[in-house]
């Protein structure tokens, strides 16, 4: 009987806390971004009745990936990957929280949707980068 392969006692060896908590805050935001992807198209619907400020709000969703993908990158490779994970979705949390108050004191026009959107996809290049770059 030799010595274990070192691969195969790797591979026995549970994931632990810390990778719990990632899988947990990473499922919360995808689901969280798929709520918005729904949301807010239909909140720009209840805006205006223009077909294409209703686009240019989808466009806008995934626009901060084509303009911002590869300096997003260049971030995360020099930044603390951790803590864009965190300050990530507080910024986006305080831009919807924005939203809802504009919403709550019915001040919301159809171009803040699309200004609040475009900064969204901004986090979300931002922290999926990151967390895509943490797991190795």
């Amino acid at each position: 009987m030799g010595k274990p392969d070192s691969r195969a006692v790797n591979a026995r060896r549970p994931l632990g806390h810390e990778f719990g908590r990632f899988l947990g805050a990473v499922a919360v935001s995808n689901l969280g971004d798929g709520i918005r992807l729904g949301a807010l198209p239909l909140l720009a619907l209840s805006l205006t009745d223009d077909a294409r400020l209703v686009a240019l709000v989808s466009a806008a969703t995934m626009l901060p990936w084509l303009l911002s993908g590869p300096l997003g990158g260049a971030i995360v490779d020099r930044a603390n990957r951790r803590r864009l994970m965190i300050g990530g979705p507080l910024g986006r949390a305080l831009a919807v929280t924005l939203l809802v108050v504009m919403i709550a004191s019915d001040s919301v026009t159809i171009w803040w949707v699309v200004a609040l959107v475009f900064v969204l996809g901004l986090g979300e290049v931002i922290v999926d980068s990151s967390s895509q770059a943490a797991i190795p």
